[in-house]
Formats: structure tokens, sequence, C-alpha cells
């Protein structure tokens, strides 16, 4: 738990140099200079049907490689979405946190939340703080 109301719930646990894989949706993407990027409404918050709690899902990459799968995996089967990571130490730099919510869905054990306040300026380095994983099929250069 947070020591007080306005620091974000985070599990040192999971290290600095982790890296969180982030599903994005089709609509969570732009065009750029005839580059493809993820949209800062790629980390809006939603609230977890599991658990209830409001966070954005990710998913920490070297637990999900312990569990046999990939990036890849993550949107098999969802035409048109993309996989981007983002390192925790960017999350946490952004003052955000992040705590294990393992669930029963697939690669649930890899599941976490980015916890904490994340208003227009902080999703837009979130975003700037990505780095490629899988892009749609043609979508790339």
């Amino acid at each position: 738990m947070p020591d007080n109301e306005h620091e974000a719930e985070n599990d040192p646990s999971i290290e600095d140099a982790a890296l969180l894989l982030r599903k994005v949706h089709p609509t969570q993407m732009a065009v750029e200079q005839g580059v493809l990027r993820v949209t800062s409404n790629a980390f809006r918050d939603i609230t977890d049907a599991q658990t209830g709690k409001t966070a954005v899902s990710a998913f920490v990459e070297a637990k999900l490689e312990e569990l046999g799968a990939s990036a890849a995996d993550l949107i098999a089967g969802l035409e048109g979405f993309g996989v981007v990571a983002v390192p925790v130490s960017a999350v946490r730099a952004l003052g955000l946190g992040v705590t294990w919510e393992p669930n029963d869905l697939s690669f649930g054990a890899a599941h976490v939340h980015i916890n904490g306040e994340k208003g227009r300026s902080t999703r837009r380095r979130l975003a700037e703080s990505c780095q490629d994983r899988v892009w749609p099929s043609g979508s790339r250069k």
C-alpha cells in the first residue's frame, strides 16, 4: 500500500530493469511522419473486471517468457492489435507504481497493474517511452 493517499501503490520486487508489455488497440495507434506509433490513449486507466481496481494493465516480459510465451502471443487472434514495451524505470520516474495482479486469464501469472494518477502529460510521456515489440502486419515502414 502507498505511504500516503497521493503515492501510487508499488511492488519493489518488480525490478526497474523489467519491461512491461502493453497490448495496443488499433484506435490507440497513429501514423506520424509515415511511422506508426502508440498514442497516449493506450495508457488510460480501465477498471479490471476481476479485481475492480482501476489501473493500466500490462505484462512483465521476463515472466511471460518464463511461461513460454512472447509479445506476439498476447495479441494472437486480435486483428490490428500491437504490443509495446515500457521500462518499469520509466513508469516509476513518472511517480507511478507497478504491482503484480495475477489473474486466471491467459498469461495471468505475468499480469501487472500500472498504478497512480495518469493525466494527459503522464500518458504522453509513457507513450513516448515505449519500445516497439509487435505491430500489425504491414504497418511498419
